[in-house]
């Protein structure tokens, strides 16, 4: 019965690529091989980002169609190269996975886009890290939240950015992190541009004493 109401389904609603909107899955074989690339590492206001591939239109189609339709298949491919580039910084510097507690802190949209979705997209790209990953301990605390309203980044230049995203992100009141030698934390993001917002979580963070290694993203520019 679950095979004929699949494949009832498919007939009304065919799958297409995310990318191209070719007939047949959620990622054709050429758009997958553009997205499927070898993690990458690049330097933003001296922060380390490891990206699983480099910002394309393809990747910028997945991120809105995760971020505004809420589209689960495109948030999966976005948190496989996110987890490409946790594997990639696990190998750069050294960590041994059974040796360490792994926290990943998602970087968080405005309040008003949170309320507007519905939900929260860095949140959910990191369920589905730890979900897929292979690594036995990383723990996902939600602890960064916008303190002010911030001018849409788009139109920014980069000191522009880094003047609208000063202290515009706090660690929230309530929140522990436990913090100890073998504590490696990163921020999560899909998109790593200028790096001001990064800049911005990884300053509230180290106000409270709290080290980041760099940042884990599906994609950076």
């Amino acid at each position: 019965m679950q095979n004929t109401f699949k494949s009832l389904s498919n007939l009304l609603f065919p799958q297409t690529c995310i990318g191209c909107a070719k007939l047949g899955s959620n990622l054709c074989r050429d758009c997958a091989i553009q997205i499927h690339t070898p993690a990458l590492l690049t330097t933003r206001i001296n922060l380390l980002v490891f990206a699983g591939t480099r910002f394309s239109p393809l990747a910028s189609q997945l991120i809105l169609a995760a971020k505004e339709d809420n589209n689960r298949a495109a948030r999966e491919i976005l948190a496989n190269s996110a987890t490409r580039a946790l594997g990639y910084a696990m190998r750069k510097l050294m960590i041994n996975s059974e040796g360490s507690n792994l926290v990943l802190v998602p970087i968080p949209s405005r309040n008003s886009i949170n309320r507007s979705r519905g939900f929260l997209h860095t949140m959910a790209l990191a369920k589905l890290i730890v979900a897929s990953s292979q690594m036995p301990t990383i723990q996902i605390i939600n602890c960064l939240e916008h303190s002010r309203k911030v001018t849409d980044q788009s139109t920014l230049n980069n000191q522009e950015r880094l003047r609208n995203m000063a202290g515009a992100i706090i660690v929230k009141d309530h929140v522990r992190i436990p913090i100890s030698d073998r504590t490696k934390v990163f921020l999560l993001d899909d998109l790593v541009t200028t790096g001001s917002t990064a800049n911005a979580a990884k300053t509230a963070l180290e106000a409270r004493g709290i080290g980041v290694l760099g940042v884990i993203a599906s994609c950076a520019s």
